[in-house]
Formats: structure tokens, C-alpha cells, sequence
């Protein structure tokens, strides 16, 4: 009898569930992100950082705020907004991004996985569309998503790339004696706020 009870009620809770709409909700981030690039060389590691650019991420959420899915990402950033603090070192990066002719570092989400957290938190499983260079490659990444406060939501993860799979060419200083390595690390940090009311999906 308690069995059957216990059943009983876990259906009764999945019918509720199944019945809670499903809300879909843009957010976005613009100028306030937190993105670096580390790298090493033949003299000492690097580091640049950029502020400048956007995100807007669609979200699928249910009644309690738990992320259940994403819709879509689009992430764009001046590849000249990134800084060393060194003149000449910005110059040779900017270069191997072909940054005169691609302006922009872009990322689109082509596949994502939610594995809920509870209290609004969740890690996605997610492949991207990352265009370096006028390169575009599909990378595995996972993220990080905090709930942070009623409307807004933390996004964090890093990824290792080598610059030749977009065919950039690891950037060199001092006539050649100084050469960079082929991997960089890329971290990012940033909060989307939400932008709209959002729509009902069932």
C-alpha cells in the first residue's frame, strides 16, 4: 500500500510538472564582459583582456526559474578590443587575427545540453560555432550558469584553441627570436540580464 501510495504521488507531481509552462527568455550582456586569452612563448606568458562586445543568450525556463533549455546564443566581439598593455604585442596579435579584414571574434551555439544544478544553477554541454580570423570551427565547451539575483545570470567557462586550426599564424616579436606558442586559452565571465517579458512555449 505504501508503494503504491509513493507512486501515486510521483505521478501526480510529474503531471504538475508537465503541465508548468515552459518560459522563453532572451538576456544580454553589452561592454561589460570579461574575456582573456592566455598564451605562453620562448620568454615569458601573455595575457590579453577585452571588455567590449555582447551576448545575448535565449534561454528556456519553467515556473521555478530552473534553466530546462537554450534556444539560441550569439556572441560577437572587436577582435581590437583585445589588450595586452603592450603596444607592440597588440600590433602582432591583431595581425594573426587578420583583424583589419575580420573585425569581429563571433560564437553561435549549434548544440547545447542543460544539467540542472537546482536553485536556478546548471552546467551546459554545448557546441559552438567560434568564427576567428574568417575562420569558423565547431568547438565542445562547457559552461557555467549561476543564477544570480531575479533577472539575471552568470555565465563563466574557458576553452583551449590553437590558433593554426583558424589559420592563424602564432604571432612573433623581436625580429623572430621571441615566438609565441600555438595554444591559447580562452576565458570568459559575464552577466546577462534580461531584456524582454518573454514568451509561453507550451
Amino acid at each position: 500500500m505504501k508503494n503504491r501510495a509513493y507512486l501515486s504521488h510521483l505521478m501526480i507531481f510529474a503531471l504538475i510538472a508537465a503541465a508548468l509552462p515552459l518560459m522563453s527568455q532572451k538576456y544580454s550582456v553589452k561592454n561589460s564582459l570579461n574575456f582573456t586569452l592566455n598564451g605562453t612563448s620562448t620568454l615569458h606568458d601573455w595575457e590579453m583582456t577585452a571588455s567590449n562586445g555582447t551576448c545575448t543568450i535565449d534561454f528556456v525556463t519553467n515556473a521555478t526559474g530552473d534553466i530546462t533549455g537554450i534556444n539560441s546564443v550569439a556572441f560577437n566581439m572587436p577582435a581590437k578590443s583585445l589588450k595586452s598593455g603592450k603596444s607592440p604585442m597588440d600590433k602582432n596579435a591583431y595581425t594573426a587575427l587578420k583583424a583589419d579584414k575580420y573585425a569581429n571574434i563571433t560564437a553561435k551555439l549549434k548544440t547545447g545540453s542543460v544539467q540542472n544544478e537546482g536553485g536556478g544553477n546548471c552546467t551546459v554541454k554545448s557546441t559552438i560555432a567560434l568564427t576567428m580570423a574568417g575562420v569558423t570551427k565547431d568547438l565542445p565547451i562547457n559552461v557555467k550558469i549561476k543564477k544570480k539575483g531575479a533577472n539575471a545570470f552568470e555565465v563563466t567557462g574557458e576553452r583551449k584553441i590553437s590558433m593554426t586550426d583558424f589559420s592563424m599564424e602564432p604571432p612573433t616579436f623581436m625580429m623572430g627570436a621571441v615566438k609565441t606558442g600555438n595554444d591559447v586559452t580562452v576565458k570568459f565571465s559575464f552577466v546577462v540580464t534580461e531584456v524582454n517579458t518573454g514568451t509561453t512555449t507550451n
